[in-house]
């Protein structure tokens, strides 16, 4: 029986100890970086790993952070560009993602699988504003792999290169998780001035080497003026492209409303008690509407009435079917009629004298409506009103492209992204029904009450901006 158990334990180890080798994991991950004069670094990446087709199924992904905090606690944000990706030796397809101050770079094609085993990956990248100035003394402080990483890193290396051989004066590293102050490295300085920091145990996943490095001062050039300034300006894009944005369509909703948005002045109100000569029921109807929408059919039901007031038609209904039919009466034609009383009556006549308004006529009926709408807006478009609906659109659309080119050149974080749509939608509501009954109040009870309607909905906003942005701290 002791054999059985002896047999038992064996395999188990082996077991353990062949899923253990076949963990996916980051054999190597070294770090060359050079430094030009100017201060961008080019940095190439190169990873030795181990898929076995779970994590590591279609490639891997690094994460690079676009953002830093100043002296002064601002974040502020670096450039980079990305050069290649390769993968043993070839070049490898990718992608990449920008979200939470996080570049994330795919390398892989999520049409292929790579065989499991042992993989070699390079990205190559370059990225500026990583050198820090201390009192006109630059310093290099570099994570070099990243703490972002779901595998462990059995071996971690980062190399240092400054031109024309220049030495780094002093450095530290740490090892650990972001923040931590881990003392698991070597490093030296080669004969070249490269210097070459690495761990001497294995990082687990979340676990990064970060090489702290002061440089000469003559290794590096400090940043021109017009390099200040371009940093001043890319930092606060999203306030420059949202300013002038703003301007563009505030200037442009300006000209329109002085072209075509202006009230008439107001002057003596004087009510009548019956209509304008020339109105007839249904145009009535559609000056009233703003032309003919939902209300069409009581337009035409009052036209009908209307003809059948002066003797020309005769409404017969019995139970939903109504039917309309032609008299014979002012056979001179001297009554006057409308022209949507023309085309009802016309159709009518030309219908055998009879149409019945039920489903079984739809096409009779449907024609019967469309000559009736094509003669009131035929003789009456932009006569009494104008919807000026070109102007909208145009206007629409100019908010929404620069919106989109806020969102796509500002340099948004997500929280200012929901924020700015959050803003969008209180303004919507405040335009489509806030206003109007502002303007109304305005109308019957005058300035004053306008104003305090004026103050609430800045309170209201200040209100919502508040609680969306607390939202979003929360998430």
């Amino acid at each position: 029986m002791k054999w059985f158990w002896r047999t038992a334990i064996l395999l188990a180890a082996l077991a353990g100890a062949g899923q253990a080798n076949a963990a996916e994991v980051i054999r190597s991950f070294v770090s060359d970086v050079k430094v030009a004069k100017d201060g961008e670094l080019t940095v190439t990446e190169t990873l030795q790993v181990r898929a076995e087709g779970r994590e590591m199924r279609h490639g891997i992904y690094r994460d690079f952070p676009l953002t830093f905090r100043d002296a002064g606690g601002a974040l502020r944000e670096v450039s980079f560009n990305l050069v290649s990706v390769a993968r043993d030796g070839a070049a490898e397809p990718y992608h990449t993602e920008r979200t939470h101050g996080v570049i994330r770079i795919y390398a892989g094609s999520k049409d292929v699988l790579i065989r499991p085993g042992e993989h070699s990956y390079q990205f190559v990248y370059r990225t500026g504003r990583q050198i820090r100035w201390f009192d006109g003394k630059p310093e290099l402080n570099w994570n070099a792999t990243g703490n972002y990483w779901r595998f462990p890193i059995e071996q971690a290396t980062y190399h240092l290169q400054l031109i024309d051989g220049a030495k780094p004066l002093r450095w530290t590293a740490f090892t650990g998780r972001l923040g931590a102050r881990g003392g698991d490295w070597h490093g030296s300085l080669g004969a070249l001035g490269t210097l070459s920091v690495s761990t001497t145990r294995r990082l687990a996943p979340g676990e990064g080497l970060t090489v702290v490095a002061e440089l000469p001062a003559t290794a590096v050039d400090p940043p021109s003026a017009d390099m200040l300034l371009w940093y001043q300006i890319f930092d606060n894009r999203q306030w420059i492209i949202g300013g002038i944005g703003f301007l563009v369509v505030l200037i442009y909703y300006i000209v329109a409303w002085s072209a075509v948005g202006r009230d008439p002045k107001r002057g003596t109100v004087i009510p009548l008690f019956h209509p304008p000569p020339g109105i007839s029921p249904a145009l009535a109807n559609y000056i009233h509407n703003w032309g003919l929408t939902r209300e069409k059919w009581r337009a035409f039901t009052a036209a009908a009435l209307s003809l059948a007031v002066k003797g020309l038609l005769r409404l017969d209904q019995a139970g939903k079917t109504l039917t309309l039919t032609a008299t014979d009466g002012d056979p001179h034609g001297r009554v006057p009629l409308s022209s949507e009383e023309r085309a009802i009556l016309a159709k009518v006549k030309s219908s055998s004298g009879s149409i019945t308004i039920s489903s079984a006529f739809s096409a009779t009926v449907a024609d019967l409506a469309k000559r009736f709408t094509t003669a009131v807006e035929t003789e009456n478009a932009n006569r009494f009103f104008r919807r000026n609906l070109g102007y909208v659109v145009f206007g629409a659309v100019l908010t929404v492209g620069v919106v989109a080119w806020e969102i796509a050149f500002g340099g948004l974080r997500d929280q200012d992204i929901v924020i700015l749509i959050g803003l969008g939608v209180a303004a919507f509501f405040i335009g489509m029904f806030v206003m109007p009954i502002v303007q109304s109040i305005h109308a019957g009870t005058g300035k004053v009450a306008a104003f305090v309607w004026i103050a609430f909905l800045l309170v209201f906003v200040t209100f919502f901006v508040n609680v969306l942005h607390g939202a979003v701290e929360i998430l």
